[in-house]
């Protein structure tokens, strides 16, 4: 039976994907992978495998931009298709995500909370005067490139006046600068991480509410800044204040946004091992990694994993 479906957005390192599928193979579990429109798809056919789809419905995700919500939703619809067990459990991943517990300490986890929901989350008021700003704010791409955009709202005149001067955006967003943006159904805004982990009848609410507001939710979120760290983590709250059967608890996956001299978030090394050691029990993730530049940390968490299991087996023999 099929109780752990993972959702991985990707773009690049096609090995590193197949080594991350690899940690958390098993006979209960599936993968579905979305693509990058921008990539190319040949690279990662040498990943074949039963348990793992390659959607065809393909994204061009773009940084900080709905359309990394569209493509998580081409995947969910595809779970969803499968009509999979009751129990399932479906938990959002980057390509550059590893496991830093073992497949066993992962699969006992999950099993003391079968109903709960993993997803970081704060009140957007509890967080700061920028990201309520930004949540009001109207974001105008210009390309795909990461960071070519302008934000125009009443507090970004600087930058839509300079967006205008340049060329880059068209007069008639003046228009925008006095436009209220209104958070819509009287949702209470919350933001976090992107990566969830939801029981599969939590993940149906939402997109049974997302569904039927589709029109309204589109055009709030569609120009937002990282609504990815905003779309679902608004939505479950809102579900959840009428709702006594949702359940929250902190995300699953680790990652630093808080060390200084470096880019953020970190990408992990050997030197970081006894950092990702010593994570909680609940911390069963961590991004990013890109073992391009440092191979040798995934190595070290696998031997890692084996001593782990090896332990484990050990007790239940009676050593």
């Amino acid at each position: 039976m099929i109780t752990k479906a993972f959702l991985v957005l990707v773009h690049q390192y096609p090995d590193q994907l197949c080594r991350l599928i690899e940690k958390l193979d098993g006979p209960d579990t599936v993968f579905y992978i979305h693509v990058d429109l921008k990539s190319n798809m040949d690279d990662f056919k040498t990943i074949v495998k039963e348990n793992v789809v390659f959607i065809e419905h393909r994204v061009d995700c773009i940084w900080a931009d709905f359309s990394q919500i569209r493509a998580t939703l081409h995947l969910i619809t595809e779970v969803f298709h499968a009509n999979y067990s009751p129990a399932l459990r479906v938990t959002l991943m980057s390509g550059q995500d590893y496991p830093i517990k073992s497949t066993g300490f992962i699969s006992d986890f999950l099993a003391r909370y079968p109903h709960v929901n993993f997803l970081n989350m704060e009140n957007i008021s509890d967080s700061g005067i920028r990201h309520l700003k930004n949540i009001r704010a109207f974001k105008i791409n210009h390309s795909s490139r990461r960071a070519d955009f302008t934000l125009v709202s009443r507090y970004h005149w600087k930058s839509a006046i300079k967006g205008i001067v340049l060329g880059k955006i068209h007069f008639s967003a003046v228009k925008l600068l006095f436009k209220k943006k209104e958070i819509p159904l009287n949702m209470t805004p919350y933001r976090g991480s992107q990566w969830f982990s939801f029981h599969i009848d939590t993940l149906k609410k939402i997109i049974n509410f997302y569904h039927k507001n589709k029109k309204t939710m589109d055009s709030f979120f569609s120009d937002v800044l990282c609504p990815d760290e905003f779309f679902f983590h608004t939505i479950v709250m809102h579900l959840k204040a009428e709702d006594p059967d949702i359940h929250i608890m902190p995300s699953l996956t680790y990652d630093n946004w808080t060390r200084k001299g470096a880019d953020l978030p970190i990408t992990f090394q050997l030197s970081d091992l006894e950092e990702l050691l010593s994570q909680p029990d609940n911390k069963l993730f961590a991004r990013k990694f890109n073992t391009k530049i440092d191979a040798a940390i995934c190595d070290e968490l696998d031997r890692q994993f084996i001593q782990w299991t090896e332990t484990e087996q050990h007790k239940i023999n009676g050593g």
